[in-house]
């Protein structure tokens, strides 16, 4: 059996990092802010959990547009793609073992600097479920 899942959201995210006093861009028109990592985001999802035997097979895709106002960030946007699988075995009722894969991709324009990346991640874990 498959279950589908769509999600959208929008947040606004708030934050405060190390700022070095004066700093400013090339142009000397931003100035450097603790605000500076503070963005609006919009995002949309899409994700099918499958059974296959007693495995829990998981693809997900996502999309984010995060829009930054503040400091030297001003005027910065971000697209971000990612793409990712998980299989969950359930070893016990309340143990599984998890084995996950994903890829990620930003594109970040309106700054000087690129903070574009690709990413791959891969890993496994043990989850333990205590119910009370």
């Amino acid at each position: 059996s498959a279950t589908a899942i769509f999600d959208a959201t929008i947040g606004r995210h708030l934050s405060e990092s190390f700022v070095i006093i004066g700093l400013t861009d090339a142009d000397g028109a931003k100035t450097a802010s603790e605000k500076e990592l503070s963005n609006t985001e919009y995002a949309l999802s899409y994700s099918v959990n499958y059974s296959w035997n007693e495995i829990l097979i998981s693809p997900k895709y996502r999309i984010s547009y995060k829009d930054y106002d503040k400091g030297l960030n001003d005027g910065r946007s971000d697209l971000s793609n990612d793409i990712s699988i998980k299989a969950a075995y359930p070893i016990t009722d309340s143990f599984k073992l998890s084995l996950f894969y994903s890829y990620s991709t930003r594109s970040s324009d309106g700054t000087s600097i690129s903070y574009d990346y690709k990413s791959f991640d891969t890993g496994a874990g043990l989850g333990i479920n205590a119910r009370f």
